[in-house]
């Protein structure tokens, strides 16, 4: 697919190690004010803060965190910017984790209705003693949320937005990719997914 831009958003690749396999969770951030090379660094800075304060804590020990790469889609070879992870680096939920192929998913919510203007998040890392049968314990799957909202909140307060992007609409590329700014975080079930792609030797 040819490059799309997408006016005034970073897109942030988290990084992880797991069972020897690369791990990636993906957000898009805008910047209404524009995206310049310090923009750049500052989300790639904050969303790596926000991982080791909020969402590390919550994944098994056997997480490895690798950082945090900022890219600018709103030009083609646009600059990139990345956060080295503090140490120690790792998951800080004691106990057996669950297998890398096993998922939840948080749904991030918009003011608009439709596909193109909805979100997921796929968490990994999970801990064995949080799940009952094929379902997190509601504490537990509670706590993903909570750290969801309180990126989009962090955001909030520097002047930047958790958003959805849309490239397709119909089928059809779009001109430019389209954003939605994300409003909450939820879960819909507390049932674990399955994500193929984070089986190893598969990718992430």
């Amino acid at each position: 697919m040819p490059f799309q831009p997408v006016p005034n958003t970073i897109q942030c690749d988290i990084l992880f190690l797991y069972f020897g396999q690369r791990v990636e969770n993906v957000i898009h951030v805008e910047v209404p004010g524009g995206v310049d090379a310090p923009t750049i660094d500052d989300t790639a800075i904050t969303v790596r803060d926000w991982v080791e304060d909020s969402y590390l804590p919550l994944l098994v020990t056997g997480v490895t965190f690798l950082g945090v790469e900022a890219k600018n889609l709103s030009i083609e070879g646009g600059g990139t910017s990345f956060a080295n992870p503090t140490p120690p680096g790792t998951g800080g939920s004691a106990g057996e984790g669950m297998p890398g192929g096993t998922a939840f998913c948080i749904s991030l919510h918009t003011a608009e209705s439709g596909r193109s203007h909805r979100g997921r998040l796929f968490a990994f890392g999970l801990n064995r003693s949080q799940v009952s049968g094929n379902q997190l314990l509601v504490g537990y799957a509670g706590s993903f949320v909570s750290a969801l909202n309180d990126l989009i909140a962090l955001l909030i307060t520097v002047d930047k937005l958790l958003v959805v992007v849309s490239r397709i609409a119909d089928g059809v590329a779009r001109l430019e990719g389209l954003t939605t700014p994300i409003t909450i975080a939820v879960y819909t079930d507390l049932n674990i997914d399955s994500q193929r792609r984070r089986l190893t030797g598969r990718g992430s």
